[in-house]
């Protein structure tokens, strides 16, 4: 009997061991991966005594390892106290928070910033937590995890001030821009698109670009799109001298050269579309011919006579001033210098 008492007993210490062994080994891969994850777990009893009890890791984090001879800690006090220089309306949340989660109105999830105070510096932590119950369904205790993600806020702040400056350049751009997909759907606009075209931006989000063409250039937009989106072309712009007209919101055609771009991103390709509003430069070219036109009209049917000079020589002259100078034909004019057409003296007594 003894002997199998002690076979009993040696199998029962083994067991203990191994299972020592096991837990040893779970413990030590749980900080392993908690100090990996920059994070720490805690436990707040819901007793009215405001005390919580952290892990070491999450007294590394919170910068609380000079009070690691307290036993308890308080919340208000160590860590309550921490975000407050950061923002009242911070402390008033995370309490606030930790009060709906003990009452059982919500789960405790909540990102907020803490002032460190071993070396004053800002963090931001995010805390999760579940409310452990007793039979009667009272709440007892609340069990969480806090994590540094500092890291990946300041990267978050990173992007959204390049984002920013980014749309800003963009909206600085006076020619309208556009981001559509491989079906035309308008993604994204800046603010010279609104301001050309006489929408709201909202308004164009998500419709067809197809919105802003005339209904007899849609078809030939359209196809361009999908051989340009089939091809291996990575950009294309409009022949200088072809017209494409646009059209507003107010009904109002305006001619415009479109310029497209297209991009990869990770789960679609996107075309950036650049229409510039070529409004005032057709208003000049046609000023310009109606005023070529003009000069055409003077120079080939007027009485008076005119002469065309480029470096003091004659390059070009009408029908009057072959007459007026006597010459045969043009031929007998070109080259010549005017002071040779004319008298020695001028009739002010000045050399010709």
């Amino acid at each position: 009997a003894n002997k199998l008492a002690q076979l009993a007993k040696e199998e029962l210490e083994d067991k203990i061991a191994f299972r020592t062994k096991e837990l040893e080994h779970t413990s030590y891969m749980s900080d392993l991966a908690l100090k990996l994850s920059f994070s720490g777990y805690w436990q707040i009893p819901v007793d009215g005594t405001g005390i919580f009890h952290p892990s070491v890791q999450l007294l590394s984090i919170m910068g609380l390892e000079q009070s690691v001879e307290k036993n308890n800690f308080n919340i208000s006090k160590d860590w309550i106290s921490n975000i407050k220089p950061l923002g009242a309306e911070n402390a008033e949340e995370v309490m606030n928070k930790f009060q709906a989660t003990i009452l059982g109105f919500d789960e405790l999830n909540l990102i907020y910033p803490y002032l460190r105070p071993t070396d004053n510096k800002q963090l931001w932590l995010h805390s999760v937590g579940y409310v452990e119950k007793d039979k009667d369904n009272n709440p007892i205790n609340i069990y969480g995890v806090t994590q540094d993600i500092t890291e990946q806020k300041e990267k978050e702040f990173e992007i959204e001030k390049n984002q920013t400056l980014l749309k800003s350049l963009v909206d600085s751009i006076p020619d309208p821009l556009f981001v559509v997909d491989e079906q035309g759907v308008i993604s994204d606009l800046n603010r010279s698109a609104t301001k050309v075209f006489k929408y709201e931006k909202d308004e164009l989000i998500n419709t067809n670009i197809e919105t802003l063409l005339l209904d007899d250039m849609k078809f030939s937009h359209r196809s361009l799109i999908k051989y340009f989106m089939d091809s291996d072309v990575v950009a294309h712009k409009t022949h200088s001298k072809q017209e494409i007209y646009a059209k507003r919101k107010d009904g109002l055609s305006i001619p415009v050269e479109i310029s497209i771009t297209k991009f990869n991103t990770q789960t679609s390709t996107q075309v950036l579309c650049v229409a510039r509003d070529i409004t005032i430069r057709k208003e000049a070219e046609s000023a310009y011919r109606e005023a070529n036109d003009n000069f055409e009209d003077i120079f080939e049917n007027g009485s008076e006579s005119v002469l065309i000079l480029s470096e003091d020589k004659i390059i070009d002259a009408n029908e009057s001033a072959v007459k007026l100078f006597d010459a045969n034909d043009i031929t007998g004019l070109i080259g010549t210098s005017p002071a040779l057409l004319s008298p020695e003296i001028q009739p002010n007594g000045e050399s010709s």
